[in-house]
C-alpha cells in the first residue's frame, strides 16, 4: 500500500495495525528495493563528482 502511495495512517486502518511500530515490523524491504536504492545513490554520487566545486578564493586584505 505504501508503494502505491497510500498514506501510512490509511494503510494502518485498512490492515488493522494499531501502532506504527507494528506496521513497520511487517513492512518488509524487498531485495529489488535495496538494489534500486543503491543504484540511485551511485547515480547521485556520480553526478556530484562531475560537478565543479563552488569555492571562492578569498584574498587576505592587509
Amino acid at each position: 500500500m505504501i508503494k502505491a502511495g497510500v498514506p501510512q495512517n490509511v494503510a494502518m486502518a485498512i490492515s488493522g495495525h494499531k501502532s506504527p511500530l507494528m506496521f513497520e515490523r511487517y513492512n518488509i524491504v524487498a531485495e529489488d528495493d535495496l538494489d534500486e536504492a543503491a543504484q540511485n545513490i551511485d547515480d547521485f554520487m556520480g553526478a556530484e563528482a562531475q560537478r565543479a566545486p563552488k569555492v571562492a578564493v578569498l584574498h587576505k586584505v592587509a
